[in-house]
């Protein structure tokens, strides 16, 4: 795995999020991501932004699943901090040109939210969409 891209991407990261925020990866999941984006011929430049902002997605999504009803205060900043990585990721996409990315990850974004309301709570499921979504988009765009 490229540690110098992951570093690199938490960096960034920390940067652009001002609040104390925690961010909830998976190592594997990470690992997946850097290593579907090393066998693409982009530059260094979007591959730093594309796996900052899956980062940001996964945790965001991470957010939303682990929502419990039986907390109202714990459910509303479960929302909210989900939602404001959301947010990051737009913004940093948007800062850094990536249109194409943020358009393409909106969808995927929404259909995320959809599976959640069906029920469909597994992250194993979640990220393998996410994945297939990067895919798809470095397919797309990558030359």
């Amino acid at each position: 795995m490229d540690k110098k891209l992951l570093r690199d991407a938490l960096d960034l990261l920390s940067r652009e999020q001002p609040a104390q925020l925690e961010m909830e990866l998976d190592g594997e999941t990470v690992r997946e991501i850097v290593e579907l984006l090393q066998s693409y011929p982009i530059s260094y430049a979007r591959k730093l932004t594309v796996l900052a902002c899956s980062m940001l997605i996964y945790s965001a999504i991470s957010k939303h699943l682990d929502l419990s009803a039986e907390d109202d205060r714990a459910l509303s900043r479960g929302i909210l901090n989900g939602d404001y990585l959301f947010g990051l990721y737009h913004r940093l996409a948007a800062d850094r040109n990536e249109w194409k990315l943020l358009v393409h990850l909106s969808l995927f974004n929404k259909r995320m939210q959809l599976a959640l309301v069906e029920g469909q709570n597994s992250r194993q499921v979640l990220f393998a969409f996410l994945k297939s979504e990067i895919k798809s988009y470095l397919d797309r765009y990558s030359a």
